[in-house]
C-alpha cells in the first residue's frame, strides 16, 4: 500500500503513531469533552451533537485531524483537564494555523500534567480530504505526517 504524506509546522514536535479521527468542522473542545470531564469517565467519548464526525466516537489516545479548534476560552483548560485524566489525544493535526485556545491547552497539558500531545499545524486543506477516520497515522518530529 502506498502511503500519503503531508508536511506541516511542528509546534510541539514528537514521534507518535495512532488511529486518526477526522472532522472537517472546527473542533469545539468544550462541547466535545464536557461530558467526559464532568462525569470523570474512563474513556473520552465525543459529546458534541453538532459535530457528527466526533459525536459518540472514542477519542481516547487518538490522533485528531481538524481544521482548527473552536469554542470559548475554556477550550484550553478542557484539553489540560482531559490530559490530567490521561485521556488526551496522542496528537492534534490542524489543517490551518492553530488557534490560541488549542495551542494553550496543549502547552498546559504537556507542562502541568506531563502529557505528550504532539501538535502540528499548517498541513493544508488537503489533509482533510485525504485522511479518513480509522486510518493509521504516523507523525514525525519534523512535521511530516504519514498515512498508511
Amino acid at each position: 500500500m502506498v502511503s500519503r504524506e503531508f508536511r506541516g509546522r511542528p509546534l510541539v514536535p514528537g514521534y507518535v503513531e495512532g488511529e486518526a479521527v477526522l472532522t472537517k468542522n472546527g473542533l469545539n473542545w468544550l462541547a466535545t469533552y464536557q461530558k467526559t470531564v464532568v462525569s470523570r469517565t474512563k474513556r473520552a467519548i465525543g459529546a458534541d451533537k453538532n459535530n457528527p464526525d466526533v459525536f459518540e466516537k472514542d477519542l481516547t489516545q487518538k490522533i485528531l485531524v481538524i481544521p482548527h479548534g473552536i469554542g470559548s476560552t475554556t477550550g484550553g483548560l478542557v484539553i489540560a483537564e482531559i490530559a490530567c485524566m490521561r485521556l488526551e489525544p496522542k496528537a492534534i493535526l490542524c489543517a490551518h494555523t492553530v488557534d490560541t485556545l488549542t495551542l494553550s491547552g496543549v502547552l498546559l497539558a504537556n507542562n502541568w500534567f506531563n502529557a505528550r500531545i504532539v501538535l502540528v499545524d499548517q498541513l493544508g486543506e488537503e489533509v482533510l480530504e485525504k485522511i479518513s477516520t480509522g486510518e493509521k497515522v504516523i507523525v514525525h518530529p519534523d512535521g511530516m505526517v504519514e498515512v498508511q
